[in-house]
C-alpha cells in the first residue's frame, strides 16, 4: 500500500492536508515550542512522521471517493481542498 501512495501526485491542496496532518503529529495538543524543536531536530521522526501523515491524506482522500451517496468532489487536488475547507469551518467554530 505504501509504494501505491507515494508515487500519487501532490497538488498543492494535497501537499496542505499533508502539512496539517505532519503538525498535528509531531507537536501534541497541549505541546509547545520544545516540542516543535525536538521533532525537527529528529531526521528520523520527521521522515516518520511525514510517511504517517501522507499515508493518512490519501486514506482520507479515498474515503471521500469510496463513501456511499456522497458528493463527487472530483481529484484528489478537490477532495483535499474541501477537507481542508471543512477543518478550518470546525476551527473558526471552535474559536468562537
Amino acid at each position: 500500500m505504501r509504494k501505491v501512495m507515494s508515487k500519487r501526485q501532490q497538488g498543492p491542496y494535497v501537499k496542505k492536508l499533508i502539512a496539517l496532518r505532519m503538525s498535528q503529529l509531531a507537536v501534541p495538543k497541549d505541546g509547545g515550542f520544545a516540542d516543535g524543536i525536538a521533532f525537527l531536530t529528529n531526521k528520523d521522526r520527521i521522515l516518520r512522521i511525514a510517511r504517517e501523515a501522507t499515508d493518512w491524506a490519501f486514506a482520507a482522500i479515498y474515503a471521500v471517493k469510496a463513501a456511499p451517496g456522497g458528493k463527487v468532489y472530483g481529484d484528489d487536488e478537490d477532495i483535499a481542498k474541501e477537507i481542508l475547507r471543512q477543518v478550518e469551518v470546525k476551527t473558526r467554530k471552535g474559536k468562537s
